[in-house]
């Protein structure tokens, strides 16, 4: 499962795969296999994401997050009590 969401941010941005990397401060490896669905980034790694592009987790990773009524809240769609806890 490829994320395309991850890889037009990237490339919209006018980043590598190795750029984007070293300003997450992860491999060019680790970028790959997240892009390419085959590894999920952290919740710090989620939380470095956001902050570098600027949007919710549900918009960069829609496949893992679920949008919340506080999209500022990352909560991974698998879990439903810990969704459960971060809506109260």
């Amino acid at each position: 499962m490829v994320r395309d969401e991850v890889i037009s941010l990237r490339e919209n941005a006018g980043f590598t795969q190795a750029q984007l990397g070293e300003q997450l401060g992860i491999s060019a490896v680790h970028v790959r296999k997240i892009e390419k669905g085959t590894r999920n980034p952290s919740k710090d790694l989620t939380e470095r994401y956001v902050t570098f592009f600027g949007l919710p987790a549900d918009e960069i990773f829609p496949d893992i997050y679920e949008k919340l009524i506080d999209t500022k809240r990352i909560t991974p769609k698998h879990n439903p009590a810990q969704r459960e806890e971060a809506v109260k």
